[in-house]
């Protein structure tokens, strides 16, 4: 038995007292139920481009 898990994420970049929000991208990840428990068995992580949205 399998999971997918699709979403996206952001990536920061941390400088001394701050953080800015640096890009953006798409993932998937698989999981595989073994044995009675939840594995994560793959990760992609594609379409990784400038942020589209503005953080404050």
């Amino acid at each position: 038995m399998g999971a997918v898990l699709s979403g996206e994420h952001l990536f920061y970049i941390q400088e001394e007292n701050s953080e800015r929000l640096d890009g953006q991208a798409k993932f998937n990840h698989l999981w595989l139920l073994k044995e009675g428990e939840w594995k994560m068995h793959r990760v992609l992580s594609y379409d990784h481009r400038a942020p589209e949205i503005e953080m404050k």
